[in-house]
């Protein structure tokens, strides 16, 4: 259980680390017009494509619960028999 929670906890510290630099860099680059598009492009299609995971999800999810519940009904009701 320690060495579980201390490998989460250095690997948090990385992240935040890494979140840090990437702040750094990020204030940097906007810096210039060219790269202020290319960011601003690349989080408007991040958006979109993060956006259509959650729709897709959910629309597999209206498909799949009725089936799954379908045949948890149909599991119960043969053990009972």
């Amino acid at each position: 259980m320690f060495k579980r929670r201390l490998i989460e906890t250095l690997s948090w510290m990385i992240i935040g680390a890494m979140f840090l630099l990437f702040g750094t860099f990020m204030r940097w680059a906007l810096a210039f017009p060219v790269a202020k598009a290319i960011l601003a492009i690349a989080l408007v299609f991040g958006l979109l494509l993060v956006g259509l995971y959650g729709i897709v999800r959910f629309i597999l999810w209206l498909i799949v619960e009725p089936y799954r519940a379908h045949k948890r009904d149909r599991e119960t009701e043969e053990t009972a028999e």
